[in-house]
């Protein structure tokens, strides 16, 4: 699906990799006040419909995001982490990057070089116990012990929940904890 108007094009292509809905959202253009409302309203259309959890949005071409755009791609993100899924950004220029960075984006959410990279992220990552740890193999898939949520982890330190919040830190040898 590919829509436009005067300063914004989007395009949504859906697609399954291994039994996970995926939508990759290619925006082109500039997100502001005109145009906004209806961008979030196309991305939400599209996670229920198709019962998408996981979204690639592609950026290069993104010229610049207002505020308006910034509130309704947090709109979009609440609703995939409603439904315990994951967005990945990639094409992330100087410009949209140092935003996103400022906003707290690239901590929360992915990011990738490419598509085909933020595919790779999205492949579905074996459950590992404490006990199969070997010390240094990572990403691993560690459960919020607040919410129960499967998180990927991709090397030690401290991640935050995306469903709860809650921040969970991961030793060397793959051991999680308190990360307060």
């Amino acid at each position: 699906m590919s829509v436009q108007s005067p300063i914004l094009k989007i395009s949504i292509e859906k697609e399954i990799l291994q039994d996970r809905n995926i939508a990759v959202i290619r925006l082109q253009g500039v997100v502001d006040a005109s145009n906004s409302q209806y961008l979030q309203q196309s991305l939400i259309n599209t996670i229920d419909e198709s019962d998408t959890r996981y979204l690639i949005f592609e950026l290069s071409k993104l010229e610049r995001i207002a505020s308006s755009g910034i509130g309704g791609l947090m709109a979009v993100a609440r609703k995939i982490e409603e439904k315990q899924g994951e967005i990945v950004l990639t094409g992330l220029h100087a410009a949209i990057l140092t935003i996103f960075n400022l906003l707290g984006f690239t901590t929360f959410y992915k990011t990738a070089t490419d598509v085909d990279h933020a595919r790779s992220l999205l492949q579905p990552a074996g459950e590992v116990s404490p006990k199969d740890v070997e010390p240094g193999k990572f990403p691993l898939v560690v459960a919020c012990p607040q919410c129960s949520r499967k998180l990927r982890v991709p090397r030690p330190g401290k991640f935050k929940c995306g469903v709860c919040g809650f921040i969970i830190g991961v030793d060397a040898s793959g051991y999680p904890g308190l990360g307060a």
